[in-house]
């Protein structure tokens, strides 16, 4: 672009070269010329560099979060979520051409790296910062979109703890709370961007906030209490509830979560046996329960035993019981404060009772004279 002057300012020591502007980022060389000559001589093309221009505003254009066990649509607190990716777009001040297009390039960047902004996760609330976990991003790529538009993308992935993890822990005395941006509308999550630039950043209106929140919900699997005749396999019924906002219900939107009845631990309550009845049985659940956890014996006794199932074995053994099978199920965040008693959760029990009177399979009746008509 090229723009003739030859009027100089009213101070009459310079030209005032006005209504000229820049869009884009990175930097620009003005150059200066003239048609005169000094005795004779052309006189040189001055030129100066102007810049680093910077984006003015970033605004995040879309999210995806990948829950655990996809194709889920939840998580429940203290499970990490299997990864999460969001867009960011950088604009430009001007109300004519916000898009930008030079900052998606190498260029901008290959001389100073580390200017062009990187993004990382945090929880934008005083009430719940503590309990939103996220690590510096593993991935990251800016590029063009329809030519004009500079979008980075940023990735988190995923992790088999949640201190390690995108993860949302419970509260630290493991009382339920939520469910988070859910259908029960109980509790909103504020999960946003924090950028990080040699220059400043600025964002749009409620543009640092992701556009979608995820579904978290407090959980736990609960275990019946329950009896039966001896010698014969007792069905233990399993379930895996959340919290609602007032009380716990079957989560009949999980039909992911597996166990493995065989990784647990059990207490004698009554019986003349050792190590005569075991758990065991595995399965997945559907719509948030099974009846595939099954109590059995070796030989027929009448006995009681309370049976834990083992959720996260680097908890240590639950206090009162006798013994525990080796390995566990790995589902950490599933356990709860079942005794109330203190700020530490215990895997779910159930006690089963082997031996219940249940009474003649026939019953013969014989009235009485004169009682029923004879």
């Amino acid at each position: 672009m090229e723009k003739d002057h030859d009027n100089k300012s009213s101070a009459g020591d310079y030209y005032d070269y006005s209504n000229l502007a820049w869009d884009e980022v990175g930097s620009i060389q003005l150059q200066a010329d003239t048609e005169s000559s000094y005795f004779g001589m052309d006189i040189n093309q001055g030129y100066r560099n102007f810049g680093r221009f910077y984006p003015a505003l970033f605004t995040v254009i879309s999210t995806t979060w990948t829950y655990p066990n996809s194709p889920g649509t939840f998580v429940y607190m203290g499970q990490p979520f299997d990864g999460v990716e969001f867009e960011v777009e950088a604009f430009s001040g001007s109300s004519i051409t916000p898009e930008l297009q030079n900052y998606a390039h190498d260029e901008y960047d290959k001389d100073n790296l580390g200017i062009r902004a990187s993004f990382n996760l945090f929880e934008d609330s005083t009430e719940f910062g503590s309990r939103f976990n996220a690590p510096n991003m593993t991935g990251e790529d800016w590029d063009v979109r329809d030519g004009t538009r500079s979008v980075g993308t940023f990735s988190f992935g995923s992790s088999s703890e949640c201190s390690t993890g995108v993860c949302w822990k419970k509260r630290t005395d493991f009382v339920e709370d939520g469910p988070f941006n859910s259908d029960e509308n109980i509790e909103d999550s504020l999960i946003s961007v924090s950028g990080m630039s040699d220059d400043p950043i600025n964002y749009t209106t409620d543009g640092q906030r992701l556009s979608e929140q995820p579904d978290i919900r407090f959980g736990r699997i609960v275990l019946e209490d329950l009896g039966g005749i001896e010698d014969t396999n007792i069905t233990v019924p399993l379930a895996v509830e959340y919290w609602n906002g007032s009380r716990f219900l079957s989560n009949t939107d999980d039909s992911s979560t597996g166990f493995d009845g065989s990784r647990h631990c059990y207490q004698v309550i009554r019986s003349d046996h050792t190590n005569n009845a075991a758990l065991g049985g595995s399965d997945t659940v559907s719509f948030g329960e099974s009846n595939d956890l099954v109590a059995s014996q070796t030989d027929a006794a009448r006995e009681q035993i309370r049976f834990w199932l083992t959720l996260d074995s680097s908890a240590g053994e639950n206090g009162e019981s006798d013994s525990c099978t080796t390995g566990d199920n790995e589902l950490p965040w599933l356990r709860y404060n079942w005794d109330g008693s203190d700020s530490d959760e215990e895997d779910p029990s159930a006690v089963v009772t082997f031996g219940i009177h249940r009474g003649n399979d026939k019953v013969i009746f014989r009235g009485e004279s004169g009682l029923t008509g004879q």
